[in-house]
């Protein structure tokens, strides 16, 4: 379904009323292994909207340890090196990679989220993608990813390795499910879903929109410009 979108703010309040759960406190202690999973699974959704993204682009993001491909970096304040700033993600080699200009050697631009404020309710982006980089940080992994599953087998060499892409997609659309959003949409709608809620912010042209989303004119027009369901988040 793509006719039209659904209200994002339903998945903000979804991933706010999570990460404020007892069941989510409890579970950093009784099995830090499944908190990190819970953690991840928080916050591919919000990634999906605020990146205007898909879950093949998600799949292609390397923390730059393990390999030369650099897709996520984090900033800090400049007169306090322990208080983080924003988050910056980028993709290697997306769908759209042909098309690209070779002076940008398979990478998208640089999409960057700031934290959120203290006195600002909403779920912090930027906050829990830095907890989830440092919990995962020593973790062995077969290809750098950003994204990990949260148990290595043998079959791995004991090593973790990342989501794929319908992996990922299975995650949007567990999140969407349990936001409310209604059952018809799928998963891809959830760069719909976020494309429709930059341009709604405030100071946010056509352009900007489709700078983030990596999109030309003729593809955001035809398929991208929808109306959002007032319905859908939860009313």
């Amino acid at each position: 379904r793509y006719d039209d979108t659904w209200n994002v703010q339903a998945v903000f309040d979804y991933v706010r009323d999570a990460l404020h759960s007892a069941d989510f406190a409890a579970l950093r202690t009784s099995s830090p292994t499944r908190y990190i999973a819970r953690l991840r699974d928080l916050i591919i959704p919000l990634a999906r909207i605020l990146l205007c993204c898909r879950s093949s682009d998600l799949a292609t993001v390397c923390r730059g340890v393990g390999s030369d491909v650099e897709c996520v970096r984090f900033h800090f304040a400049p007169d306090d090196p322990n208080h983080l700033a924003s988050v910056e993600f980028r993709f290697y080699a997306p769908k759209q990679r042909r098309t690209m200009p070779t002076t940008q050697r398979g990478y998208t631009d640089w999409i960057s989220v700031d934290v959120v404020d203290d006195d600002d309710d909403a779920p912090c982006f930027a906050t829990l993608c830095h907890e989830y980089y440092s919990l995962t940080s020593a973790f062995p992994s077969t290809d750098d990813a950003f994204f990990l599953v949260f148990r290595a087998d043998t079959k791995h060499d004991g090593k973790f390795w990342g989501l794929s892409s319908d992996r990922l997609a299975r995650v949007m659309r567990d999140g969407m499910l349990s936001s409310g959003v209604p059952a018809d949409f799928r998963p891809h709608a959830a760069r719909h879903a976020g494309i429709a809620y930059q341009r709604g912010l405030p100071g946010m042209t056509d352009d900007d929109v489709m700078h983030r989303a990596n999109m030309q004119a003729a593809t955001y027009v035809r398929h991208y410009r929808r109306r959002v369901l007032t319905h859908a988040a939860g009313a």
